[in-house]
């Protein structure tokens, strides 16, 4: 029965068509489509997610760091550029380019080429140096494109091993006259401006001392060739527990978990100083687009992964929320204005 079922529907065929054919204008439509589904296809496949349809990278990136080996901002960056480089495939090298309190690093990657090969890790004196210094050589906002959220460095108030009470300090240096010391990484920085507000809260005397980075001027405090300094806890930890300089107090609002037996400043009798310093990635803004969007999905998924998060953690860093491009540069512009008022009350010049 089946096999004459077949040959009376095979006699019924077109010559020359098979069991499976269809007609010639059908099959010419079919091939067709077939032909430009293929096209798409192979398109999409040419343009893999986040834009790299040039290739990018396809080389080593630097990325720069404004300030000296062994500070919070190197610790990160060498973290962040590490993980990096295992994402995009390609190594991701840390240049530590300080002096000029970050211009140095920023005028480089801003002059560089705008390729997404040189990138820069900003921090808060993106908001002061282009007032604080009459030709800083960029303006942040016009200069740079953020790439992802800040990461908070938690920032303590240290002093010399041997540094009396602070209330007693600050009696001493009004009844003698005799200016505190105060340390920084570098004329201009925020721990620079965190001094001079200390001193206008107070109203002790005291004279600013300005150092290359963070580990000289801590290592001077521990020496006692200086007084106090701000700097951030990730610097500043291991000499607190090594017992060579001496945790004072945190500008914050409350106290820093790290550090829960330190007090306030607010504590100590001198409120309103709250800083908040952070350390961010940067591309020249004329970096292609789809570059800026392959950098930024891959840094978010870095800074998004818990065990870097723990990690920067461990070291004084907070990982912050995300944020849109947009809204950093809101940001920037805010604490520009709010760091350019407070140079001009306590006479801050940089040059």
């Amino acid at each position: 029965m089946t096999e004459t079922r077949h040959r009376a529907k095979s006699s019924t065929r077109p010559a020359g068509q098979s069991e499976t054919s269809v007609p010639l204008p059908t099959r010419r439509r079919l091939i067709a489509g077939l032909l430009a589904g293929a096209a798409t296809a192979g398109a999409t496949r040419a343009q893999p997610a986040f834009g790299a349809a040039s290739g990018f990278p396809n080389r080593p990136l630097r990325f720069v760091v404004s300030f000296p080996p062994g500070g919070a901002s190197d610790t990160s960056a060498r973290l962040i550029a590490a993980r990096l480089g295992q994402r995009l495939g390609q190594p991701v090298v840390a240049e530590n380019r300080p002096g000029a309190a970050g211009n140095i690093a920023t005028s480089a990657v801003v002059r560089g080429p705008a390729d997404g090969y040189q990138l820069l890790l900003g921090a808060s004196f993106l908001t002061v140096n282009p007032w604080l210094y009459k030709n800083a050589g960029y303006d942040p906002v016009r200069d740079l494109a953020p790439l992802g959220r800040p990461i908070y460095k938690r920032v303590v108030l240290v002093g010399r091993p041997d540094l009396p009470a602070f209330a007693n300090l600050l009696e001493q240096a009004k009844r003698t006259n005799a200016p505190i010391r105060v340390a920084s990484p570098g004329a201009g920085t925020l721990s620079h401006l965190a001094g001079e507000l200390l001193r206008l809260r107070t109203g002790a005397p005291m004279i600013h001392v300005p150092y290359r980075g963070s580990v000289a001027a801590l290592t001077d405090l521990a020496g006692q060739q200086v007084d106090v300094m701000f700097d951030a806890v990730a610097s500043a930890m291991p000499m607190i527990k090594g017992g060579r300089i001496k945790a004072v107090a945190v500008p914050e609002t409350a106290r820093n978990p790290q550090l829960p037996e330190v007090p306030t400043l607010a504590e100590l009798g001198v409120p309103g100083i709250v800083i908040q310093a952070w350390d961010a990635m940067f591309a020249p803004a004329a970096t292609p687009p789809e570059v800026l969007e392959t950098l930024r999905a891959h840094l978010e998924a870095v800074l998004a992964t818990p065990e870097v998060a723990d990690e920067l953690r461990s070291r004084g860093l907070e990982v912050g929320e995300p944020t849109t491009p947009q809204a950093f540069i809101a940001r920037l512009q805010a604490e520009t204005e709010l760091w350019r008022r407070t140079a001009e009350a306590a006479g801050v010049t940089a040059d």
